[in-house]
């Protein structure tokens, strides 16, 4: 599906799909924020899987045109934070890095990701040379029992994101882990607290629209 939501332009330039840009006063003290088309994870209780699963959805842009956006909406809101939410970020790292490198200094981008290709040690190199402000939100969905029946997705991927916070952990970032607590044993919070700070641990919120509680009872979880 990589190619279906993003692509290289005529000039040059990394196109991504985006279905809106918004701006929320309900996370982060108010964030502007640009929803991606693309995700490498189906969860059952994803809230934007209409969209952000749906390569047919959505409008191409380049990163200029994409910062324009979030600026404009940061100017009319007075907000000072960004971020590319609705899908994963990271799926094209390129378009990723020329959004980033546009940032303006007193703006800080908040990077949400589910993590998996993070798990590159070059990926995460990359990002510590970035120099506009970042802070990195890590997002599991469910623990190693679970993680392959609520996401779809094999076991590997959910290896790859415990790579990936090792991987931060040693790194210059700032970052965050938030989980979905329903979805994790306790045997597995502890493990995550010994690899990282409490501190740094962050509990989501399941948000149980009808399609996710009907999600559920098709998986047996209630």
């Amino acid at each position: 599906m990589n190619n279906q939501v993003y692509q290289k332009g005529l000039s040059n330039q990394y196109l991504r799909k985006y279905y809106r840009f918004r701006y929320s006063a309900q996370f982060y003290g108010g964030i502007v924020t640009a929803d991606v088309v693309g995700c490498n994870l189906r969860c059952i209780f994803c809230w934007s899987q209409k969209t952000a699963w749906n390569p047919r959805k959505g409008t191409w842009y380049d990163a200029n045109q994409v910062m324009k956006a979030l600026i404009t909406l940061c100017k009319k809101y007075t907000c000072h934070r960004i971020r590319l939410s609705g899908g994963e970020p990271t799926l094209c790292k390129e378009h990723l890095f020329n959004v980033l490198k546009q940032v303006p200094e007193n703006i800080l981008f908040i990077l949400e990701t589910n993590g998996v290709l993070l798990a590159n040690p070059t990926f995460i190199e990359a990002l510590e040379e970035v120099q506009q402000p970042l802070y990195i939100r890590i997002s599991l969905k469910a623990g190693h029992t679970y993680f392959t029946k609520v996401t779809g997705a094999p076991i590997e991927l959910y290896i790859a994101q415990i790579q990936a916070i090792k991987l931060l952990k040693q790194s210059r970032l700032r970052f965050n882990v938030a989980i979905m607590k329903e979805f994790f044993s306790s045997d597995e919070i502890t493990e995550l607290e010994r690899l990282i700070s409490p501190k740094q641990i962050e509990f989501e919120e399941l948000i149980l629209y009808p399609f996710v509680k009907e999600n559920l009872k098709v998986l047996g979880f209630i």
